[in-house]
């Protein structure tokens, strides 16, 4: 992460401003071999939060054939720092109620359909766009960004289906439902919540799936868990912001649903996701139609 945006992930999660320090992903060249062009991944972060805290998510979905692209939304985003030197500070968590989220569906969803105007413009990017597969666009997200791939998946008929990891829909597709496949996968919740997520697949008239993930928090979702137990470093009261779940498991666990989920758009493939719930111990699928049997 640049400088000025690691302190600030810091600070939004109250921890120490070095925490960020020293981790870099690694990254291998790629094969020059001509391949068959790969399909298209975007995502969306919560609010207040920057697309860098899902960057170990992004690379695993890549290394597993997908073009991945994470988008930060300027002036919502905690802290946006641009290639130039360029900081635009934005909103802070306690900044989050209806009115703000409302708001920011609307201005994310046309973000990420301006990013798919420009990727279907062969000549917007200078040919960096070349070998994507235009047909399979799939947009994921956490919290308030995955109420934006539901609303994304609403308004573009581009996009093939929308994951929403524990966020509550807002928009238009919250009141209306959605006819394009949506998978929601909320934290170790209520009944109240489940209740919730429960209504809103009631209103997707097409492929879905509502799981929860035990010992999972809302921040579960995001690289955090991962990076902490990396750091071996545990915060006094973490586990009410990130659940009791092993940080590398719960890595898996959502590459895992990630990847069942694009075999599901890109490749139609139905038995990943008919067998997340044996192969992932601490999922349960609370409710799931396919439109499609198991195979």
């Amino acid at each position: 992460m640049p400088l000025k945006t690691r302190v600030g992930a810091a600070k939004i999660l109250g921890l120490p401003n070095t925490t960020f320090e020293g981790l870099e992903l690694e990254f291998c060249k790629a094969s020059s071999k001509k391949r068959a062009p790969l399909p298209i991944v975007i995502f969306s972060p919560g609010f207040s939060s920057i697309r860098l805290f899902s960057s170990a998510q992004a690379q695993s979905l890549a290394s597993q054939g997908n073009v991945v692209i994470t988008v930060d939304h300027p002036y919502e985003g905690n802290v946006v720092e641009f290639p130039d030197g360029t900081v635009i500070y934005g909103a802070s968590p306690s900044d989050i109620n209806d009115e703000a989220a409302e708001k920011g569906v609307k201005v994310r969803s046309e973000d990420i359909s301006f990013l798919i105007d420009q990727i279907l413009e062969p000549s917007s990017l200078g040919g960096i766009l070349d070998g994507f597969d235009t047909s399979k666009i799939f947009v994921y997200g956490h919290s308030l960004g995955g109420a934006t791939s539901a609303q994304v998946a609403f308004n573009d008929g581009r996009v093939l289906g929308g994951l929403d990891f524990d966020g509550k829909l807002y928009g238009s597709v919250s009141e209306a439902g959605l006819d394009t496949p949506l998978f929601v996968v909320g934290a170790d919740s209520t009944e109240e919540a489940a209740s919730y997520f429960k209504g809103i697949m009631d209103k997707v008239n097409a492929a879905k799936m509502f799981l929860t993930v035990n010992g999972t928090k809302h921040m579960s979702f995001v690289d955090l868990p991962l990076v902490l137990s990396l750091l071996d470093f545990a915060p006094p009261g973490i586990e009410t912001v990130i659940g009791t779940i092993d940080g590398k498991r719960m890595a898996t666990i959502t590459d895992d649903i990630l990847g069942a989920v694009t075999s599901f758009l890109f490749k139609e493939k139905t038995q990943p996701l008919c067998q997340l719930e044996d192969n992932v111990e601490e999922a349960v699928v609370e409710e799931r139609d396919f439109k499609r049997a198991c195979h």
